[in-house]
């Protein structure tokens, strides 16, 4: 199983390990003019650069998620659904998000109304389901 796909980052990593994923967040009304953040999603790189920045290029992540991903597409192609699945057969999944302060941990892992649920909301709500599914699997009468 890998993380990304065609359709978003590289996709050659297998789900295990630890792994990075990039998100960047859009540009809120408070930042500066231009975006200090650059990234090309198909080779997995993002570079940081502006003013009072020492310039950095950081490449070879498994997924990188732009300004434009939706909260639903973030939950796909991180693949949290199998990682919900692994939990299921007795694996341990941690999902943490790590970043300065207003880089969108939140917005990510939290989100705020029901059409922007982050990864909690989702997962438990696909958790519950899946339990639900094996419970009726296992009480079905024949």
């Amino acid at each position: 199983m890998t993380i990304g796909g065609e359709d978003g980052g590289r996709g050659d990593m297998p789900i295990g390990g630890f792994q990075n994923v990039v998100r960047i967040r859009p540009v809120l009304g408070h930042d500066p003019d231009e975006m200090c953040v650059s990234w090309d999603t198909e080779k997995g790189n993002v570079r940081v650069e502006g003013q009072g920045f020492v310039n950095r290029e950081y490449e070879g992540f498994p997924l990188v998620l732009d300004p434009d991903t939706t909260q639903q597409e973030a939950f796909e192609k991180m693949r949290v659904p199998e990682l919900i699945d692994k939990v299921l057969e007795g694996f341990h999944t941690t999902i943490m998000a790590y970043g300065q302060t207003g880089s969108g941990k939140t917005h990510t892992v939290m989100g705020g109304t029901k059409e922007l649920d982050g990864i909690v909301p989702q997962a438990v709500v696909t958790l519950f389901k899946k339990l639900h599914n094996v419970l009726l699997s296992l009480t079905t009468v024949t």
